[in-house]
């Protein structure tokens, strides 16, 4: 909004006054509008002057023919007479009647006893001419008036009735011209002054309206802090009576109490603003908290600016105030949704992070701050089972659990998915680990899954309890305790486990180590390493089992254990998995092809659940086999036990696409605590292969009595056995006694690389190996 500025009076310039302004206004009375009134007067002083004519030809000695003439032209010329409202004539009726107007003047001037008896008519005719033409069409038509009664006066002359001094008819003549002129400026005056009038009351008018039916409430405020004018939509804001039954200015009602938040409202406020815009300072969309008579609140956004006259008085101020309360409610209400997780109505990660910053900034009265980070143990199983609708109760109903288990005072919050965080405030190491437990234990449940079964419901967790070592850095605190929480995970469940500084090290080996791993991965460094199967009946080797090693170049050989589970977790077990199983069956057939007259020797290769959720697997088995010629029969493919017991449509699916292939499918580590057997039957298996934890007591009665169990179990299944983790000769002729047909492990030989096993077969075929079983109990 800008400043306005009105224009001052000139100096020296007055109204007018006295007899002037009342001739002024008489004046504008009569020409207004359109000049009406004078044209009716104008109309009735020329029907005069036609009566006056009329008894002037009734009493002239001149010949009846001449007067009679007079009489009719002139009648006719008053009946042509245009009345104000009238639409005006065309040209050929306009020039008609003027035509009539100078017959009928001529006439008159001839007829009458004196010629300066036509110039009564003489003035009514050209007075009404004066308003209703311009000064060009008006001196002309004069002219022609002027050019009539001169012949007239002739005429008459020639008639026998010459006027006293030929000077003094015509000196009338010339005061009517000036008359006329005069008359026509007059009256062009006075309409352009109406006029201007008119626009002005139209612009006013306009305005009033715009002003007044305008959403926003405006007012004009005088130096005196006193409202002079307002619009309908201020008495509406601002409790204000109507401005048309109000005499003088009047004062807006101010209140000093204070609003529902608890700070000032507008008694102050609106007296700064007042002051700031009087000083000239314009304001634009200034925040004001309004309370209304009834006390409730309004949010109004104002504007002003000042109102001065061009010589620097000041008028006032005008303000525009505008009522953005819904807009700020709007407002507050998207500032909660930014910080407000929308299915729980705990807060978010953005509002945790906060908090966490500025505990981590520590600040007087703060004392010790904890954080738990936790992670809902079995939440998959629900969302699965029961859907997304069972996952968001099951959410819900841990939200309401964590603000009933902590304090008032501590921040609740859902980081996303089932992990929530609560910071504790103002406590200690003692009483973290106290929170802990009590929130581990309000979280234990049983939850009813739609197909009817229960499942248990517990949390993991990460304490950590906030020190100097972080800094301002809420993130890290956030990611450290992320990571000891999943170390209570990887512990057992349903525990707590305090973040270890050991633990950032160890997760960040596990990320450089996932890295080279990826690199190893990709240059093909992952060696493959084959460990024998060897017949337990004749001790021969016939087949082997291909095993990944990966050979680090500063840390050495890398354990399996080590980078398997990382291999499965970040997805590179796919590519590693082909590797091997491309490096495997090549080099199984090769080996195949050195020994012609021997069995062909058979090849296992791994598969992870990854694998098989890979939708070309079938195809790349296909493809390798079709590429070295390997006989499909000599292919087993191993599958653990936990991968079988999950019993997925796909999954049996698959298996019988592979098994279609002709190449053979085996249970690996049989026995690790699924007891579901029917998978046995479900799948097309070919091998069982019994856990080294059967193998290790085997010589004892208890285990050998569930060893030989097992291998009763696949006999009666038509599957063939292999034993895993044979240490000792002892073991061996345990389970070549039990039945068990294959065995494999160090007590025969340890993984190795293929030009090892190579040589080994060379010495084994011919007869020198060193994998000859002692002497022992015949096969029973």
């Amino acid at each position: 909004m800008t400043g306005t500025t009105v224009p001052a009076r000139r100096p020296g310039r007055r109204p007018p006054s006295g007899l002037g302004a009342r001739a002024h206004a008489a004046l504008a009375t009569l020409t207004t509008p359109g000049t009406t009134r004078v044209h009716w007067l104008m109309l009735g002083f020329a029907s005069a002057s036609c009566l006056g004519v009329m008894g002037m030809l009734a009493g002239s000695e001149q010949p009846a023919g001449w007067r009679a003439a007079a009489a009719v032209l002139t009648l006719a010329a008053a009946l042509c007479w245009r009345r104000p409202g009238r639409r005006p004539w065309g040209p050929a009726a306009e020039a008609a009647r003027v035509v009539l107007e100078m017959l009928a003047l001529a006439a008159v001037t001839v007829a009458a006893p004196e010629p300066q008896a036509a110039l009564g008519l003489l003035y009514a005719v050209c007075g009404l001419r004066s308003l209703q033409h311009g000064r060009r069409a008006l001196a002309a038509l004069v002219g022609l008036d002027v050019l009539a009664y001169a012949s007239g006066v002739f005429l008459a002359a020639q008639l026998g009735q010459p006027p006293a001094s030929p000077v003094l008819a015509l000196l009338p003549v010339v005061g009517l011209v000036v008359t006329s002129t005069a008359m026509q400026l007059l009256v062009e005056s006075l309409r352009g002054q109406a006029a201007a009038q008119r626009a002005q009351e139209a612009s006013h008018a306009q305005l009033s309206a715009i002003v007044q039916t305008s959403p926003a409430a405006m007012l004009l405020i005088d130096p005196d802090d006193r409202l002079v004018t307002w619009n309908r939509a201020a008495e509406r804001l601002f409790e204000l009576p109507p401005r048309e039954s109000i005499d003088g200015p009047v004062r807006l009602h101010r209140r000093s109490d204070r609003s529902a938040s608890g700070g000032p409202v507008h008694a102050d406020a609106v007296a700064a603003l007042h002051a700031r815009a009087l000083a000239g300072e314009e304001l634009h969309d200034e925040p004001l908290a309004w309370v209304r008579r009834d006390g409730g609140a309004a949010h109004l956004a104002v504007s002003t600016a000042p109102v001065r006259l061009s010589t620097g008085e000041a008028l006032g101020v005008v303000a525009v105030a505008t009522d953005v309360t819904e807009r700020e409610r709007l407002h507050e209400r998207l500032r909660t949704q930014a910080v407000t997780d929308e299915l729980t109505g705990l807060g978010n990660r953005s509002l945790l992070t906060d908090r966490l910053r500025r505990a981590l900034a520590g600040g007087p009265g703060r004392g010790t701050c904890a954080l738990l980070l936790l992670d809902l143990d079995g939440f998959k199983a629900v969302n699965d089972t029961g859907g997304h609708e069972a996952g968001d109760r099951l959410l819900q109903r841990t939200a309401a659990v964590l603000r009933e288990a902590v304090r008032r005072t501590d921040t609740v919050g859902r980081l996303g998915g089932d992990e929530f965080v609560v910071l504790l405030e103002q406590t200690t190491a003692a009483g973290a680990e106290a929170a802990a437990d009590t929130v581990l234990a309000a979280l234990r449940s049983t939850v009813r899954l739609p197909n009817g079964s229960d499942i248990r419901i517990t949390a993991s967790m990460g304490v950590t309890v906030l020190d100097d070592r972080w800094g301002g850095d809420a993130e890290q605190a956030l990611a450290d305790a992320d990571i000891a929480m999943y170390a209570a995970k990887r512990a057992g469940r349903d525990r707590w486990t305090g973040y270890d500084p050991a633990m950032r090290r160890a997760v960040a080996d596990r990320v450089r180590l996932e890295t080279e791993l990826r690199a190893a991965v990709a240059h093909g460094q992952v060696a493959v390493h084959y460990q024998p199967y060897v017949d337990l009946l004749t001790g021969r080797i016939t087949g082997v089992e291909a095993l990944a090693r990966w050979q680090h170049p500063r840390r050495g050989l890398v354990t399996p254990a080590e980078f398997i589970p990382l291999a499965e977790e970040s997805g590179l077990i796919v590519p590693l998995g082909r590797q091997v199983l491309q490096q495997a069956v090549r080099q199984a057939r090769a080996w195949q092809l050195a020994a012609p007259g021997e069995p062909l020797l058979t090849v296992s290769v791994n598969l992870s659940v990854r694998q098989l959720a890979e939708p070309g697997l079938l195809d790349t088995v296909a493809q390798v086999l079709a590429d070295t010629g390997l006989p499909a029969h000599t292919l087993t493919l191993e599958l653990t036990e936990s991968l079988l017991a999950a019993d997925d449509e796909d999954v049996v699916a698959l298996l019988h696409r592979l098994k279609r292939l002709g190449v053979r499918l085996a249970v690996d580590d049989f026995g690790t605590g699924f007891s579901a057997l029917a998978y046995l039957q479900r799948f097309p298996l070919d091998v069982l292969k019994v856990d080294r934890s059967f193998v290790r007591d085997v010589t004892t009665p208890d285990s050998a009595a569930l060893t030989a169990a097992v291998v009763a179990l696949a006999r009666s299944l038509r599957l063939a056995t292999v034993a895993e983790g044979i240490e000792t000769a002892e073991q061996a002729v345990a389970l070549r006694a039990l039945g068990c047909d294959t065995a494999q492990g160090f007590h025969f030989a340890r993984p190795m690389p293929a030009p090892e096993l190579t040589a080994l077969l060379d010495r084994h075929y011919a007869g020198t190996g060193p994998l000859a079983l002692p002497a022992g109990a015949p096969r029973g």
